[in-house]
Formats: structure tokens, sequence, C-alpha cells
């Protein structure tokens, strides 16, 4: 983590220093993405804020799909629903029209989220199995965490 800070600090004093004679306005343009870079690094950097980080993805993902759910519902049974009957999400509807999209293009979408959400997943899941053989290897020395690795796993036996 400190070498991702140090790289940032490093690669920002190079961009004023070779930018001393530029306008402010030019000079927070150009650290722009340099910002995003270092944002991005810090958050892969540290395992419990790219937990995080995923969590918050999935959370946005999941609302997203259960709207999506709803548009896909919604354009399969417009012609049944009474006119008189408030759609539930009208920003996303309004959003689908104005784009000109129709029910295939949101079975495509709703289908694309659903495979984003299982890769969400896959990685949580990657992310907590690395820390727990962390935290595994943390309590026991080298010898006793291979031996609990291969330890064959065994159920209860007591009745």
């Amino acid at each position: 983590m400190e070498s991702v800070i140090l790289e940032f600090h490093q690669k920002a004093y190079e961009l004023v220093r070779a930018h001393a004679d530029a306008t402010e306005e030019e000079i927070t343009k150009l650290g722009e993405p340099l910002a995003d870079e270092y944002f991005r690094k810090l958050m892969d950097a540290d395992p419990l804020a790219r937990y995080a980080q995923l969590e918050y993805t999935r959370s946005l993902a999941e609302q997203a799909r259960v709207e999506l759910e709803y548009v896909v519902w919604y354009l399969e049974n417009k012609d049944r629903i009474p006119s008189d009957v408030e759609p539930l999400y009208t920003d996303f509807l309004a959003m689908f029209e104005e784009r000109g999209w129709d029910l295939p293009q949101a079975r495509r979408l709703l289908e694309e989220l659903e495979t984003q959400i299982d890769e969400i997943d896959v990685e949580i899941r990657r992310l907590l199995d690395a820390h727990n053989e962390q935290l595994t290897r943390m309590l026991f020395d080298d010898r006793a965490y291979e031996f609990v690795t291969k330890m064959p796993k065994k159920r209860n036996t007591l009745v």
C-alpha cells in the first residue's frame, strides 16, 4: 500500500513540475486521470477496501436487476395493464423508451447483469477464501498449516 501511495506522489510531483507554467485549470484536468488511477490502485491494494467496493457494486447491481426485471415484466404485460395504473420505476421505463429499447434488448441486458452479479459473487468468494487462508496461516506455523489443510474433512461421528 505504501508503494502505491509513494508512486502516486511521485507521479503527481512529476506532473506538476512538467506543467509548471500551465494554468490551474489545465493542471486540474491533467490530475484527474492520475487521481482516478491512484484511487483504483488503492482500492485494489487493500483487501478490505476491495471487499467493500465489491459489496457496494453488488448492491447497486442487485437494485438495477430488480428494476430491470420489472421493466421486462412491464413490457411483457403492457397491453393487459389498465391505463389508470401508475407503473413503478418510471425513470427507468422512461430511459428505455427514450433510447428506443424493446423487450428483447431488456431481456439481454437482464442476462448480462445477472452474469455480472455472478462474476462479482465469484470475486467476493475468492477474496474471502484468500483472507481465510491468510488468517489460518497466521494462526498456525508452516508445518501445522500444511497438516490442517491436508487433513481430510471428517464429519462429526458422535451420535
